[in-house]
């Protein structure tokens, strides 16, 4: 998967998951469409080495971008293609001289100038928190933007739909808004929203 390509991305919670429970997890969503997946936790500790090697080894299988928050020293693991700049008190530079410059920067943004600014910085891909706001955020960023813009704060199906519908296209989904037993399926649902056949 290439991130020009990607337009579902999962954000997925990790705190208090087993490694299986996570790369499950990230398996289901994938089978659902999804093309990138973020592991986050409250905090760095939250991540272990088998919790990162099970869900990269799922996402290398299946063909889906593997991204971690806030924890650049943690990309040098094999099949993480990059680091999602949150809650981070690093710099996209900091980062960059730690994970290199074959691997994704990605940065959050709650309004237009965040948005702009991350953009001006050399993020390689915006998650950008405006919910129903998006479409109107992203028509005025769609003149200074090269990169990959994904609309995230997303509550529910029906705003998803009332997203796209309103001109955007890739679409962030958190996993407090998915319900586990049932992920495969939301994200196919969304996946056809974003028009694609799963």
């Amino acid at each position: 998967m290439r991130l020009e390509d990607a337009l579902l991305y999962l954000v997925l919670t990790v705190d208090g998951l087993e490694a299986s429970e996570a790369a499950r997890l990230c398996r289901d969503a994938i089978k659902g469409g999804v093309d990138m997946v973020q592991i986050r936790t409250a905090d760095k500790a939250g991540f272990n080495d088998a919790l990162v090697q099970e869900v990269g080894t799922v996402c290398k299988e299946e063909d889906a971008l593997f991204i971690i928050a806030d924890a650049p020293d943690l990309v040098c693991h094999a099949n993480v293609a990059g680091i999602h700049l949150d809650r981070s008190d690093i710099s996209i530079g900091q980062a960059r001289s730690i994970v290199g410059m074959d691997r994704i920067i990605g940065l959050s943004s709650l309004s237009v100038d965040e948005a702009m600014l991350a953009l001006e910085i050399g993020a390689d891909y915006l998650m950008h928190n405006g919910g129903a706001r998006s479409p109107s955020d992203f028509n005025r960023l769609k003149n200074v933007s090269g990169v990959p813009l994904f609309a995230a704060g997303i509550g529910n199906i029906d705003e998803a739909r009332r997203i796209v519908e309103g001109g955007v296209y890739r679409l962030c989904i958190g996993s407090e808004s998915v319900d586990s037993g049932g992920i495969t399926e939301q994200m196919s649902q969304i996946s056809r929203i974003l028009g694609r056949c799963i």
